[in-house]
């Protein structure tokens, strides 16, 4: 796989809840890792599918962030998101 990032990233290993929300209204939450951040964003592995959806919100560690979705893929029985910081509301 090509990594296409325009920013370096940093290896992680921390267990976050991730409130997933379509369309402003939240779907469901799920734990998730993250498994590296960068400056661009992050990159969170699930154990099951996602669900159709566009947003996530993280909490840990009493840290709120929005992320937009940029991209979900499943990669040798794990589950992945490609995440953006979001500034919307």
């Amino acid at each position: 796989m090509v990594d296409k990032r325009s920013h370096p990233r940093f290896p992680c290993s921390r267990e976050v809840e991730a409130e997933l929300f379509r369309a402003h209204r939240r779907h469901s939450i799920q734990k998730a890792q993250v498994t590296d951040i960068s400056e661009g964003g992050l990159l969170l592995r699930f154990e099951s599918p996602l669900p159709r959806v566009d947003r996530v919100v993280l909490r840990t560690a009493g840290v709120v962030l929005s992320y937009k979705i940029r991209r979900a893929f499943e990669r040798d029985g794990a589950y992945f998101a490609g995440l953006q910081l979001s500034t919307e509301e």
